[in-house]
């Protein structure tokens, strides 16, 4: 048996003497580039130390005042709740406004923008550093249809899409519970 490579020309001989040539080129297709952003810490709403707030645009980390002068900015924040567990949510998530982030000045009800991002949590297995393009992402990101993905744990990998239509994964590498705690991802996402 004879086995062509790639791009080789194939030919066959029937009884009759009868000789027809294949060739065979494979074309793919890669994924659009993604920027990766590693070990990003969140804190939780009563964090002194890390800011809630997150642009995936750029891998940015807000606190309250910062994020308030970064609405467009911010694509997502972070909470730990008492039935909620590890949050992450958007800026237009009825929770984050009325329960969690409501400081007078800064918190979300008194933003003008709140992007309205969507997450969907990945219930499949995924080899995250295989991940080097956008073709897994768009894959498992374009049903997202959530405001908010709630009960993370360490290993959970959340889809979301951005206000802008940017698609992107995320993945749990670290949770500290509580009010003051704080969780570490990894992101990719569509540049």
């Amino acid at each position: 048996v004879y086995e062509p490579k790639f791009g080789a020309v194939k030919s066959v001989t029937d009884a009759n003497g009868e000789t027809a040539a294949i060739s065979l080129n494979i074309t793919t297709t890669a994924g659009a580039a993604i920027n990766t952003f590693d070990q990003k810490i969140l804190g939780s709403y009563y964090n002194n130390t890390y800011g809630s707030f997150f642009g995936s645009a750029d891998g940015t980390v807000y606190k309250m005042v910062e994020a308030y002068n970064n609405q467009a900015k911010v694509d997502w924040c972070y909470y730990y709740g008492v039935s909620d567990g590890a949050t992450i949510a958007a800026p237009n998530d009825a929770t984050a406004i009325n329960d969690i982030f409501t400081n007078a000045t800064y918190g979300l009800s008194q933003w003008t923008t709140r992007n309205a991002t969507l997450f969907s949590l990945v219930t499949e297995s995924i080899l995250w550093d295989n991940i080097t393009d956008d073709a897994q992402i768009v894959a498992y990101a374009s049903s997202t249809a959530n405001t908010s993905t709630k009960q993370l744990t360490v290993g959970s990998v959340i889809a979301f899409k951005t206000a802008g239509g940017k698609l992107g994964l995320i993945r749990v590498t670290d949770i500290a519970t509580g009010s003051t705690g704080s969780i570490t991802y990894n992101v990719k996402v569509q540049q």
